[in-house]
């Protein structure tokens, strides 16, 4: 197949995050696995090259007949900037069937994504911020590749990107249910330190579930030998992916939800054959897990794993469906997280499904979005037609489950949705800089800023990011502090503190952005400097670790994190009038958070989250102090 080539007229801004301008992207559409380099897939899918390498691409290659998979590389000025991953499906899609073997339309379609695994996958670049600023034209780009191929639609699998690049660009958004999954998971060294941290009722239900099949005669095993036992695992497989409920046989307007729902799914009930087994084993070794429940001579369930990347994936699992299938998936997946911690894995993704036992577990919801679209020109209707259906269908509620006992109050939940939207509001946002205003008199005035910057010795080469910086206050001072050269970036949850931020003047050396500091965009050990200035007291001690665990994530090895928090008193008395004064100046809810800082300590956070303890400096009056640290260098 020849190159092909698409003009782009788009230009980035000098503050794009390799300094260059786009003009001309150009694609090369690769259709043997052997042709691609998979240290190429790594650069352009850092985040998820374990589920697009050659190794996975041979396993769906050889197990699922038919399909067939392709790397669209997208180059600007023959420099390789992104990367398209394609499954095409050779067999055909029924869309308007009116007897069981027969419909009026059939169709050549493709994933974009891995068919297998969640996980996003199918765009990629260099880094997440990269592709989210390409994307409208890789959009473009996957169009003229799937017309290249001859294939008639595509269903993005699992995009995480905002949705109206994706509607924008004339793809109708398909409903389905989220992914779910656990981070943070190496915070816990043994599964007894898991179901330590779980409230009692979610306990119960895990060890008592395990007992009841212990006392059945139903062991767990981790399989050191699939091969022996692949014919009893493939049986168990097809009768769940045949179990799977049917879509309606009749296409009208009532049954469109239901068919869109189930539509990534439609590739799913293409069955993988009895090979897949061993095709997973031989391509990721020790990387690959088989979790079974049996007794001496029946295999009742089963789940295959896919640790990689610090993340424990969950590709399949199935069950013998008895009386005793709730006990069965629950034990599966708690040995799943048993088995998760043994390996010291970061995040455990267990991808859709049985989402009401996974949030009992302790997992949470993951924003992935799945898309569709129809290539051919006299489909056109058909995609608007859809698009505009879609934005009717009610978004599937999540039910609250806060399952450990950090969480009994329901704080993180809490944090992620309601305070947002509290420093959302436009009068409380205008005010912000105001009340600042006031407490910089009672916090030490401009030295305070002063002193930030003498502690953390800046250059004016380095790379520094404001986590949680509100209205970019400090975020400015760093960005002067090391004018022209260097790199400032200011984070936040909320748009408005953002949109305010971005109003102290514009510095060719600073970004504003809306981005959620437990999970950023950046890529591993970016950063020499990390700020956190009057935040970490507002949130509960979750959303804490796991800011800070991603604080440690991107910044360098020697990289310094600087940590601006009210005083935690240490003296009866100083508790005492800290707790009145939180009463007068503070939400009921930040003053909880507040309490569950003071009580576990800053600086034992700061050492179970890998931070060196520099030193602190306490703030006149007692109210406000500076804490710096060091990630320790390897």
């Amino acid at each position: 197949m020849q190159d092909s080539q698409l003009v782009v007229n788009h230009q980035f801004d000098s503050q794009d995050i390799y300094n260059e301008q786009i003009e001309v992207l150009t694609y090369k559409i690769i259709i043997n696995l052997e042709d691609i380099d998979d240290d190429l897939i790594k650069i352009l899918a850092p985040e998820s090259h374990c589920l697009i390498n050659k190794n996975f691409s041979r396993i769906i290659e050889k197990s699922l007949d038919g399909s067939r998979v392709h790397y669209v590389v997208v180059s600007n000025n023959d420099k390789p900037v992104a990367l398209i991953y394609l499954v095409n499906n050779q067999a055909d899609l029924p869309i308007l069937k009116y007897s069981k073997d027969k419909s009026l339309l059939k169709m050549k379609y493709a994933i974009c994504g891995n068919p297998i695994i969640t996980g996003d996958c199918g765009i990629s670049a260099i880094d997440k911020r990269q592709r989210d600023q390409l994307l409208p034209q890789l959009l473009k780009i996957l169009k003229q590749a799937l017309k290249d191929l001859g294939i008639s639609g595509v269903i993005l699998r699992d995009m995480d990107a905002p949705d109206q690049i994706f509607t924008g660009n004339g793809f109708f958004h398909i409903p389905s249910e989220p992914a779910v999954g656990i981070d943070q998971v190496n915070r816990w060294k043994t599964f007894s330190e898991y179901l330590a941290d779980m409230e009692g009722k979610y306990k119960k239900k895990i060890t008592g579930a395990r007992k009841k099949l212990e006392e059945q005669g139903i062991k767990v095993y981790v399989e050191k030998d699939v091969s022996s036992i692949n014919d009893r695992l493939y049986e168990l497989y097809i009768k769940v992916a045949r179990s799977a409920p049917p879509t309606s046989e009749k296409f009208s307007l009532q049954t469109i939800p239901t068919f869109l729902t189930n539509l990534p799914r439609k590739f799913r009930t293409r069955e993988l054959n009895n090979e897949f087994f061993n095709l997973f084993r031989d391509n990721f070794g020790n990387e690959f897990d088989v979790i079974t429940l049996r007794t001496s001579d029946k295999i009742v369930g089963y789940t295959i794993n896919l640790h990689s990347d610090n993340v424990y994936y969950s590709l399949f699992s199935g069950m013998e469906y008895d009386k005793n299938v709730s006990l069965i998936y629950r034990t599966l997946l708690s040995t799943k997280i048993e088995r998760a911690i043994e390996r010291g894995a970061r995040e455990i993704c267990f991808g859709r499904t049985g989402m009401l036992t996974k949030l009992e577990l302790g997992a949470h919801t993951w924003n992935y979005q799945c898309y569709g679209f129809f290539v051919r020109p006299l489909l056109t209707p058909v995609n608007i037609f859809l698009r505009s259906v879609t934005k009717i269908i009610p978004p599937l509620e999540m039910p609250d489950r806060h399952v450990f006992k950090s969480e009994n109050d329901g704080m993180k939940n809490w944090y992620d949705t309601n305070w947002r939207d509290f420093y959302n509001n436009p009068k409380l946002v205008k005010s912000y800089d105001a009340q600042l205003s006031v407490l910089r008199l009672v916090k030490g005035g401009s030295a305070f800023y002063k002193r930030c910057v003498s502690a953390l010795k800046l250059t004016s080469d380095n790379k520094i990011i404001d986590l949680c910086c509100g209205t970019g206050n400090l975020t400015a001072v760093l960005a002067t502090t090391i004018q022209p050269n260097g790199e400032v970036y200011g984070i936040d949850l909320s748009s408005q503190m953002i949109a305010q931020a971005k109003t102290k003047g514009p510095m060719p050396n600073l970004t504003f952005t809306i981005m959620d500091a437990s999970k950023t965009d950046f890529p591993n050990e970016y950063f020499d400097v990390a700020t956190i200035v009057a935040a970490l007291h507002e949130m509960p001690l979750r959303k804490v670790v796991s800011i800070l665990i991603e604080a440690r994530r991107i910044l360098k090895p020697g990289g310094r994190l600087l940590i601006g928090e009210h005083y935690i008193a240490e003296s009866r008395m100083g508790k005492l009038i800290q707790k009145a004064l939180f009463r007068i100046i503070s939400e009921r809810k930040e003053r909880l958070t507040f309490k569950e800082l003071q009580k576990e300590g800053l600086p034992k956070i700061l050492s179970q989250t890998g931070f060196q303890l520099m030193g602190d400096q306490i703030m006149p009056g007692h109210l406000f102090q500076i804490t710096t640290c060091i990630k320790p260098k390897k």
